[in-house]
Formats: structure tokens, C-alpha cells, sequence
């Protein structure tokens, strides 16, 4: 075969000769035409000085770096040369580099920014992370790393509302405002009396009595929960504002606190954001706003403290242990990683993988993660994006799947993934004919390329508000399925149109294979001769970030919350809609729990509210109201399912009975509850991540 055998001998020999003997008449002619230049410039004259002057200018634009001046807050390398002048950008970029804090000539923090701002102290140990490196180059860069300000001396000013109830001591002077205080996105878009009186920087209870027009002190608990039940009726007031009687969980319970975590408190981070149990049951992970992820014994808190994984550059949002219980999935706003459980900053190759995203759509803006978890699958994880998006990532080959899928963008990739080859596509398809015929042919079979931008189903008000998407969406296409025998019409569309011999094309075909046979979906050629492929491009319009996510394994689901408040069900195997809630709450989903069995699942929204669902067609199931409590921040559930935890912005935590009967409540005193965990291997046994930079440890005595 001529595509894929090696020529032979006397077609090499042949080939040589042919172009042996052009190089050696192309030679020739440059001999000759070498001969009468040399000729012509010994009989002309001199040159003239207009030219020299251009010779001696375009020689001096290349300049040496060690006489390039950098200013002051860089310095030049010692060997190089770049393009000049020296104030352009290839010369600064290429030969200043960044410069240590303490090498800065005449600069100095109390002077050159404010009297308030002093120079930043490198906590010990940590001074390899990224944000510890006190070294910078530019005015701004090194007026950020070198320098650090006071919180208590920060001014709040637009779109800044007030100040953060426990921000950190100190901060950085390009985020001091973000990081000393709050917008309105810290309140919440949802209806609830906490919300609103967060955004008017007051207490839930001061704000009330100033709609309500009455003291609280002057009424009892009954005639206050009257006139808020009566405002709330008429329209005029948000849920929220009434009072409950439930008993504290350390008098009915006999809750007691056994453990506190506190690494992640640090100088210009306090917030912790998330908390998982490892599985076996006895150490824990957390990670924060200080960047570093920590893995710690559960029952010995600060005194147990094992290892830290330190690579991050932001916050981190979430962690999400693994079922194999060897890796673990750590989310920033910049980036999701998958570490090695038992790997630490101190051990190589600890990080096995990291997804960085893109929109490769024009004009489309920066793209951050909100979140990971993982799927009971082979090595595929599932990961949140700022711009309506997921991504069903299988990390081990770097691979993705945007969701919802888009069969236009996403052929090609699933084409190179049947076929078997992970990294690249066979480097003897020159030019790529043979995929482009292969993707031409397999959009034409299902007619993806006819009538493409009117199969979409947008998220409207005429959007079923429920259940499954229904199959008259998508319009039936205008001509019958073309024939399907994949031996001799797959051989002629591609023979036709990368004019290749029918013979390599099968033998290629016999050659092609399925990409992974424990990959959590089936190869592409499967789906689609199953007719497992959508119809219709389901765009997101106007969904806002993922800000929650849920696996429902035992139906091969996966759910994802968003910030316009609607839920949607996805298949874990293809990426492929299942459900549509479009208004499951009023604001944004903060929090998604799959029940243990059942298909079903909570969400807890800005509103306040705990709603069940089932997970195959939207369905509600009960609702337990909460609005009491403030926003619904975290959610986790008792081994069994018997009872749920709820994790509020004002700091509480409530105990549900499946019922949505409230058996008890715990006042954490540390703002808003980030997330919550639930040791399976001790009964009564919580953790709490807390704003104020606490993981607390709570157990049934």
C-alpha cells in the first residue's frame, strides 16, 4: 500500500537522481549569479552615505542586554541581545527580569504607597509558594509583592458595600478592597430577609424591625411571627424575618465540639471553603482562601496535621476525594487539579493532572472553574465553569467534554478518541485528509450540516419546567437517514473525498479500534449507530456560572446548579441532557446532595429554601422551608439518608429529618458555613468549614 508502506529501493534510487540532478544545475545558476554580483560590485562605485547611515542604524537596533536599562523595579541580565530601542517591549521582556523586594534602590512601602502600608512578612515555610516570592518586576507588580496594607485601615468604597465580618489582617494593595470588604454577589441574589438586610449592612434583626416598624423586645415570639407571616403574604416582605423555636443540638443531642483545624488562617486569608472526608474515615481535607489545600486527622485537628499541597495560585474553592481513595480533585478560580492523596508539596510528581480553561469561542471572555467532583467512573472528573459550561474531564489522558454538548465542536475530538489515538492523529495522514473526510462524511450521515443553527432549544419561559426534554424539539430531518453499512459506504464518501485508495482505507479501518474499554461513555461510533446523538445544540442563555455539582450515581447522572437558580441533569457517559428545572429557586443554586438511593436529590438555593428532586425527569419531591436560617450555603446527609445537614450564611446549622421536620440547630459563631461533611465511620460526627477560618469537629456524645 503506497499510504502506508515505505517506498522501495529503485523508486528511492530514482528519486535521489531526479533531485540529485536539480540541486546540481540549481547550484549552477547560483554559482553564476554569485560570480556576477561580485563582478558588478568591484566595477561600481563606493557606497553612498544615505545607505551607510541606513546600515549603521538598522545594526544599532540590535542592542545587549547588560546596556539595556531596566528602571527600578527590574534589572538586566548579564547575556543576551534583543531588538531595540531599549524601551521597547521585546528588549524589556527579554532582558529585565524580576528583581528582589529588598534590591529595590529608593523604594520603600510607607512612602511610596501610604503610611498604612508596610513590607510584607513571609510567613515561615512558605516562602516558595507563589504568592510568598518577593520578587517582582514593574512599579504595580512590586508595589503588590513587596507590600502589604491593614483591613482595619482599608476604606470601603463602590461597588464595596461594607466591611467583611471577619476579614483578614492584612492584604495586597490591588485587592484590598475585594479582600477587606463585600459586594452585593457576598449577600446573595435571592428573596430573603437575610440577603436584603446583608446588603443594607445591617443585621438580619435590625433590618426587620425597620420594615416591620416594631421593636422586637416589645412583642412576643408568637406576634412577631404574625406580622412577618402577614407582610410576607402581602408581597412586602421577603421570607425570613420570623423566628424559631428549634432546640440547640448540644441540649437535645448532646453535640460537643472534639476537634479545631486553623492552618488556613493566615495574614491575608482567613475563609475556609471547603471540607471533605478522606475515605477510611479518619483524616480530612480542607482548602481556603490561602491558597494551600491540608490533609489532617480528624480527631486531633491542628496536632494532626499531615501534609499540604501548596501549588495552587487562588483560593481554593473545592475538594472532592476521590471513591479510589488515591486522588482527590482541588478546585481554584483559575484551575482544577487532581493531586495524590498521599503526596505532598515535599513529593514529586504529586500532581498528576491540571485543567486550565478556555473558551475558544471569538470574542469570548476569560473563563474561571467554580468547581470539580469526581465521577464513579474510570479517571473522569466533572468540572464547573464561570461561563454557563462544564467540562467531563478524563483526566489520566487529558481529555474533555464540553457540557452541553455541541456535535459541531465536538467531532472531531470524539473522532481522534474512537479511533484510539489519545495524543495525535497518525502522523502519515499528511494534511489531515483523511479526518477531515472522516468528519465531513459523519456530519453529512447525520445531517449536522443541514438546517444546524435552527435545531437549538433555549432556555425560555416556554422551556418545559420540568421532565424530560421532549423529542419533538428537535425537528425531524428533511431527508431519510442515508444507509448505514459501514463497510462500503464509509469507503466511498472517504475514497471520494481525500482521493485515497480504497485499499489503504480498509486497511486502515481494520487497524482502528476502541479508544479505552473502561471509559466511562462508548465510542462514538457506537452512540451514534445506538442513535444516541443529539439533535439539537441545547445553548446556554443566560444560565450565569455552575455554582454547584452532584453526582447521582446509581443512574449514571450528574447534576449541575446555576446561578439563574435552574437545575440540570446530564449523562455521566455522553454529556447529553436528561432534565430541565428552570426555576428550582429564586437566586442562585448554592448547594446540591444526592440522596443515597432512589435517584432523587436536595438543592439549597439563595432563597432559603431545601427542595427534593428526582434526578431522571425534574420532578419535585418535598421541600423543607429554612428561609429562617438565611441563604442554604452547604448541604450533607447522615449515613442512610435518614437526616440532612444545612449549612446557612448566618453562621447556623440545621439537622432535617427527610420529612423536612428540624430536629435541631447549631450556632457556629463563624459566619457563613462554607461546606459541610459528614464522617461516615463515627456516628454523629460533623465537620464544619467556616468563614472565619475554623474547621470545627462536632460530635454526638
Amino acid at each position: 500500500d503506497a499510504l502506508l508502506q515505505p517506498p522501495s529501493t529503485s523508486e528511492g534510487t530514482a528519486r535521489w537522481w531526479h533531485w540529485g540532478a536539480k540541486s546540481f544545475v540549481s547550484l549552477g545558476v547560483v554559482a553564476l549569479t554569485a560570480a556576477a554580483a561580485l563582478s558588478a560590485s568591484s566595477t561600481s562605485s563606493a557606497p553612498s552615505s544615505a545607505d551607510s547611515s541606513n546600515t549603521l542604524r538598522l545594526l544599532a537596533t540590535t542592542l545587549s542586554c547588560p546596556s539595556v536599562d531596566c528602571g527600578q523595579f527590574a534589572r538586566s541580565r548579564h547575556r543576551g541581545h534583543c531588538k531595540g530601542p531599549e524601551t521597547s517591549k521585546h528588549c524589556q521582556k527579554k532582558c529585565c527580569k524580576r528583581i528582589n523586594c529588598d534590591h529595590i534602590v529608593g523604594f520603600s512601602c510607607g512612602s511610596n504607597i501610604g503610611p498604612s502600608f508596610m513590607a510584607r512578612m513571609v510567613p515561615h515555610g512558605l516562602e516558595g509558594l507563589h504568592r510568598h516570592r518577593k520578587h517582582c518586576k514593574g512599579e504595580d507588580d512590586c508595589k503588590d509583592r513587596c507590600c502589604q496594607g491593614t483591613c482595619a485601615e482599608t476604606t470601603c468604597s463602590a461597588p464595596y458595600l461594607f466591611k467583611r465580618p471577619f476579614p483578614p489582617k492584612l492584604c495586597t494593595l490591588s485587592t484590598c478592597q475585594s479582600q477587606c470588604c463585600y459586594d452585593e454577589s457576598y449577600c446573595g441574589n435571592g428573596l430573603n430577609a437575610w440577603s436584603s438586610a446583608c446588603k443594607a449592612g445591617k443585621s438580619k434583626l435590625e433590618w426587620c424591625e425597620g420594615e416591620l416598624m416594631v421593636s422586637r423586645s416589645s412583642v412576643t415570639q408568637s406576634e412577631w411571627n404574625h406580622l412577618v407571616y402577614e407582610k410576607v403574604d402581602a408581597g412586602a416582605l421577603p421570607p425570613g424575618c420570623e423566628e424559631d423555636s428549634i432546640v440547640d443540638c448540644r441540649v437535645n443531642l448532646h453535640y460537643s465540639l472534639v476537634s479545631v483545624f486553623t492552618f488556613h488562617r493566615s495574614d491575608e486569608g482567613v475563609s475556609v471553603n471547603t471540607v471533605a472526608v478522606v475515605p477510611g474515615a479518619t483524616e480530612a481535607l480542607s482548602g481556603g482562601d490561602d491558597q494551600q489545600v491540608f490533609k489532617w486527622r480528624i480527631v486531633q485537628g491542628n496536632v494532626g496535621i499531615l501534609r499540604n499541597y501548596s501549588s495552587h495560585t487562588a483560593a481554593i474553592k473545592q475538594v472532592y476525594p476521590f471513591a479510589d481513595a488515591t486522588f482527590f480533585c482541588a478546585a481554584t478560580a483559575k484551575e482544577a487539579m487532581v493531586w495524590l492523596v498521599q503526596a505532598g508539596h515535599d513529593h514529586k510528581d504529586s500532581i498528576e493532572m491540571e485543567f486550565t480553561p478556555e473558551d475558544p469561542r471569538k470574542g469570548a471572555g476569560p473563563v474561571g472553574v467554580t468547581g470539580c467532583i469526581g465521577l464513579n467512573t474510570y479517571e473522569t472528573a466533572v468540572v464547573g465553569l464561570t461561563n454557563s459550561y462544564a467540562a467531563l474531564w478524563e483526566w489520566k489522558v487529558s481529555h474533555f467534554l464540553s457540557i452541553p454538548v455541541d456535535p459541531k465542536l465536538e467531532f472531531r475530538w470524539e473522532i481522534e478518541k474512537d479511533f484510539g489515538y489519545y495524543k495525535h492523529w497518525p502522523a502519515w495522514d499528511t494534511g489531515h485528509g483523511i479526518k477531515k473526510a472522516l468528519l465531513s462524511w459523519w456530519e453529512h450521515r447525520y445531517h449536522l450540516w443541514r438546517g444546524y443553527a435552527e435545531r437549538r432549544l433555549t432556555d425560555t419561559e416556554t422551556e418545559p419546567s420540568q421532565g424530560v426534554v421532549p423529542p419533538e424539539a428537535a425537528p425531524a430531518p428533511p431527508n431519510p437517514p442515508p444507509n448505514r453499512d459501514l463497510k462500503h459506504k464509509w469507503l466511498d464518501e472517504v475514497h471520494i473525498r481525500a482521493k485515497v485508495k480504497k485499499s489503504s482505507l480498509w486497511y486502515l479501518h481494520k487497524k482502528l479500534r476502541r479508544s479505552s474499554k473502561a471509559a466511562p461513555w462508548d465510542n462514538t461510533f457506537t452512540n451514534l449507530n445506538w442513535g444516541d446523538v443529539p439533535n439539537f445544540f441545547y445553548k446556554p442563555d443566560g444560565w450565569g456560572a455552575v455554582t454547584a455539582l452532584v453526582e447521582i450515581p446509581s443512574d449514571t447522572l450528574f447534576v449541575l446548579g446555576y446561578e439563574d437558580g435552574s437545575i440540570r441533569t446530564w449523562r455521566t457517559y455522553n454529556g447529553f441532557i436528561v432534565s430541565v428545572i428552570p426555576k428550582a429557586h429564586a437566586g442562585g443554586v448554592n448547594a446540591l446532595l444526592a440522596a443515597p438511593a432512589g435517584g432523587s436529590f436536595y438543592s439549597g438555593g439563595h432563597d432559603g429554601f431545601i427542595k427534593i428532586w428526582r434526578a431522571i425527569n425534574g420532578h419535585p419531591v418535598g421541600i423543607i422551608y429554612s428561609a429562617f436560617a438565611g441563604p442554604v450555603a452547604s448541604l450533607a446527609m447522615i449515613p442512610g439518608g435518614n437526616a440532612i445537614y444545612s449549612g446557612h450564611y448566618s453562621g447556623l446549622v440545621y439537622l432535617w429529618a427527610v420529612s423536612g421536620t428540624a430536629l435541631c440547630k447549631l450556632d457556629t459563631e463563624g459566619g457563613k458555613v462554607n461546606s459541610l461533611a459528614v464522617n461516615p465511620g463515627t456516628i454523629g460526627q460533623l465537620l464544619i468549614a467556616q468563614e472565619n477560618g475554623y474547621v470545627t469537629v462536632w460530635s454526638q456524645r
